[in-house]
Formats: C-alpha cells, sequence, structure tokens
C-alpha cells in the first residue's frame, strides 16, 4: 500500500490500513467512513485513500501489480484474529537496552498491537528506561507515566 503512492499515506498508515482490510480489494471498496473507523486514520487519509480508488487510472496500475504477481493480500488470517495485549498503548523507549536492541523493542511492542513514540505526553502509557535514561525518563516521571525497566518490560512482553 505504501508502495503505490497513496498521497498522504505514509509507511505507518499503510501498515495500519493493510492490518485492518487484509486486501488491496478491501481497501479499494472501503468508504471514508470505514476508513476512519481504523485507529490513527483520520479524514484526511481516508479521503485520500478514497480519491485515489476513485481515480480509474491508479486502478488500472493496481490491476498491473496484480497481474505482475505482487502480492494483493496479507496471508493468514489467523494473524489478524490473535490477541493483541498492547493495542492502542503508546510507549517511548529511552537509554540504553540490554538484552534487547532498539529495534527489537520496537518489533516486539508493535506485534503486540502496541505503538512507539519518541514524543512523550500524557497519552504516552510506559517509558521503558533503559542504562543512562535521560531527559525523557525526568519528564516521563514529572507527567506521572508508567516506568517501566528493561525486566519489566520483558515481562510484559511474555505474558
Amino acid at each position: 500500500i505504501f508502495g503505490i503512492g497513496i498521497q498522504h499515506v505514509g509507511e505507518r498508515a499503510a501498515r495500519l490500513l493493510a492490518e485492518s482490510l487484509r486486501s488491496i480489494d478491501a481497501l479499494k471498496e472501503a468508504s471514508s467512513e470505514q476508513l476512519e473507523s481504523i485507529q490513527e486514520i483520520g479524514p484526511t487519509i481516508a479521503q485520500s485513500v478514497a480519491s485515489f480508488f476513485g481515480n480509474q487510472q491508479n486502478c488500472e496500475v493496481v490491476d498491473k501489480l496484480r497481474e505482475a504477481c505482487i502480492a494483493m493480500e496479507l496471508p493468514g488470517v489467523e494473524a489478524a484474529a490473535t490477541e493483541q495485549p498492547m493495542a492502542g498503548q503508546i510507549f517511548v523507549l529511552t537509554g540504553a537496552l540490554e538484552r534487547f536492541t532498539r529495534d527489537e523493542a520496537v518489533a516486539h511492542i508493535e506485534a503486540l498491537g502496541g505503538r512507539v513514540t519518541s514524543n512523550l505526553s500524557k497519552k504516552t502509557d510506559y517509558v521503558v528506561a533503559g542504562e543512562n535514561a535521560g531527559s525523557k525518563l525526568e519528564k516521563g516521571l514529572a507527567l506521572e507515566v508508567p516506568v517501566l525497566t528493561e525486566d519489566e518490560f520483558r515481562k510484559m512482553i511474555n505474558k
């Protein structure tokens, strides 16, 4: 979805759309209202997707990609049905983690339905603090955001 170049649809929005709708055909048929019902998809993205598929030339490009054997749906419907205990939760990582690379920690959180951001606010659900955590840890404490040690985070993702 990201690769077909829909205006306002970045990598994250493309992933959210794909995980929710599971196929390009479902995306093509979705109304703006259906798209807006997907968490984190707002009216600008929804309208842009609807406009993209409302253009016959764009639909022809998608059809040519299908003819070229480009995958047009996510395999494994079972994966969509699995429980996502971190769905909708926002995490901020700070400091050096010993048991995970930053990318591994992000992958664990996203696989469980959570989201990682670098911007800490009152909407943040957890701060994961590693060695030498700095100003983000201080800000998290000031905002009364729960702070997890790396061990607490590991227990959380292994539940």
